[in-house]
């Protein structure tokens, strides 16, 4: 009873705490993705 639900507090916070750490590299590198892909899209745009 009270031991279940306390380990799966627990295994449930530490769930959400890794979350933000594996997926922050992830959107790190999709962000600099987007980046120069706008960079791109926009040296096209303008006249050189």
């Amino acid at each position: 009873g009270l031991l279940l639900t306390y380990s799966v507090g627990t295994a449930l916070g530490l769930f959400l705490a890794v979350i933000p750490l594996i997926r922050y590299p992830l959107n790190k590198e999709a962000h600099q993705l987007i980046r120069s892909q706008l960079d791109l899209r926009q040296q096209s745009i303008t006249p050189s």
